[in-house]
């Protein structure tokens, strides 16, 4: 499994909902994608390995290992800040952009169980970025 560089058009493409239940592949899919980011990045999103799934993980201290079917409601109040992609110059190239300070997110585990959680500062921001991607969007901002 590797990561989708741009301008692979499957990045561009928007992820459609999981059903569930969840098979062996949906499973094997997060797995694979968790052993990718040690050292790699805060978040990945399906379609960056090149799955259409609307799953994404993550490698941050305040986020749940993984979210499928994530839906987010952002706050008004924005706050400036840098990131970069991994799938874009492989995570080298930091652009400055806009993100909401709080956001809202609810999402299902692998048994279909749905959570709900509030999120701010950074794991806000990586939550953001993923659902970005899930949305076939890349990052939107300038190379800082």
């Amino acid at each position: 499994m590797k990561i989708l560089q741009y301008p692979d058009p499957r990045l561009a493409q928007k992820c459609p909902l999981v059903r569930f239940p969840i098979g062996r592949r949906h499973r094997r899919l997060i797995n694979e994608m968790l052993k990718l980011l040690p050292g790699a990045g805060a978040g990945l999103a399906a379609n960056q390995v090149g799955s259409q799934y609307r799953i994404c993980v993550f490698n941050y201290e305040a986020l749940p290992p993984y979210m499928i079917n994530p839906v987010i409601w952002k706050s008004p109040e924005t706050f400036g800040v840098q990131e970069a992609c991994l799938s874009i110059d492989e995570g080298k190239t930091f652009f400055n952009t806009v993100r909401s300070k709080t956001i809202e997110v609810t999402f299902c585990d692998a048994n279909g169980v749905r959570y709900a959680g509030e999120y701010s500062g950074g794991a806000a921001v990586v939550i953001q970025h993923e659902i970005d991607h899930l949305d076939g969007k890349l990052i939107n901002g300038t190379p800082s």
